[in-house]
């Protein structure tokens, strides 16, 4: 199942998919360091939005854990 990451541009709210974690993490980080706004993941499985943060500490990657994204 695809991983829906949004974000805000010009007052719209728009969307891409993906097809794993690991990709949607380093989309929603890639968006983020553009300076764009309201940034989240949705989980395919359960459907709950996440922040990249939330969703990278929900995952297994939080700040104690030194994965690499690339």
């Amino acid at each position: 199942m695809p991983y829906l990451v949004t974000y805000e541009a010009d007052e719209k709210e728009l969307a891409t998919c993906v097809s794993d974690e690991r990709a949607a993490l380093r989309l929603a980080a890639s968006f983020e360091a553009q300076g764009l706004t309201g940034v989240a993941i949705q989980d395919p499985g359960t459907g709950e939005v996440f922040s990249p943060l939330a969703f990278r500490l929900r995952s297994g990657q939080g700040a104690g854990e030194n994965k690499a994204l690339s």
